[in-house]
């Protein structure tokens, strides 16, 4: 790829080892095929914490949030997770059977954290929704399969701290994860907003991450509440229903099946499962 490219590109389709097919802005597709280290994401400048499926060559101008995972990499090497969120563009996440940190992208323009701590499965979100986006129970599952119990993930919404405004979801993730990773429990930090970005823009410079700026006492802050949440798990692929909402049911075991997953294209009028055909 050259070093100065128009850009920004799509991903088509992941074809194996970290390389991608990429599509130009007309839509056509590329003929060279790119490694995912020299991808970076395609940032739009007029909203900074809008992280959509484009991704260019350079290094974007503005802090990235793979250059705080570096760096969470080198600090706590015994944590598994930190992966790439450009994974979740092609289904690449790998499982991880420890405790584990993950920023995710929920597919709505919102960035949150995931734990798995002591073997709970623990999500951070700065703005509080009674739902999960499908999106982002398919990145779960994903990640946190081997957790399962009976055909289904238990999430763990943990109380935190609530962002003020629509832009700093970004940075409450990477603070979160960060005082996840070092053992603090984020729900009982009162983290400073208004300082963040220049802390975090401090870190960079000094190339390792730091504890975030906290609030004097008395100022107050919004917490959300607890909740547990159930992923439901279906089909081979034990992912959520999302995962391909058409459905084909056995007729002998009663276990339900994506068509993708089992080769089908059309509504069958009876249907046997391969286990079941065994």
């Amino acid at each position: 790829m050259e070093p100065a490219f128009l850009g920004p590109y799509t991903i088509h389709r992941h074809v194996g080892k970290g390389v991608y097919e990429l599509k130009n802005k007309e839509g056509e597709l590329m003929k060279q095929k790119v490694n995912i280290n020299r991808l970076k994401l395609y940032k739009k400048r007029s909203d900074p914490d809008d992280e959509n499926d484009r991704v260019s060559g350079p290094p974007p101008k503005r802090p990235c949030r793979k250059k705080p995972s570096s760096m969470s990499e080198k600090q706590f090497p015994h944590l598994d997770g930190l992966q790439t969120t450009l994974l979740a563009q092609t289904n690449g996440f790998s499982q991880v059977t420890k405790d584990s940190i993950q920023i995710l992208y929920n597919g709505h323009g919102h960035w949150v954290t995931t734990a798995l701590h002591k073997g709970e499965i623990q999500l951070f979100d700065s703005m509080f929704s009674s739902t999960l986006p499908s999106t982002l129970e398919e990145q779960i599952a994903q990640i946190y399969g081997k957790f399962q119990t009976n055909g289904a993930i238990l999430v763990t919404r943990v109380p935190c701290q609530q962002q003020e405004g629509m832009v700093d979801c970004g940075l409450f993730s990477i603070a979160t994860a960060y005082h996840r990773a070092r053992g603090d429990n984020p729900g009982r930090i009162r983290l400073d907003q208004s300082q963040r970005r220049q802390h975090l823009l401090r870190c960079f410079v000094a190339q390792a991450l730091a504890p975030f700026p906290t609030l004097e006492a008395g100022q107050s802050i919004t917490v959300s509440t607890k909740k547990h949440i159930f992923i439901h798990l279906y089909c081979t692929c034990k992912m959520p229903e999302s995962y391909d909402t058409r459905m084909v049911q056995c007729d002998d075991c009663d276990t339900w099946y994506h068509f993708k997953c089992v080769g089908i294209r059309k509504e069958p009028e009876h249907y046997v499962c391969p286990s079941c055909l065994l």
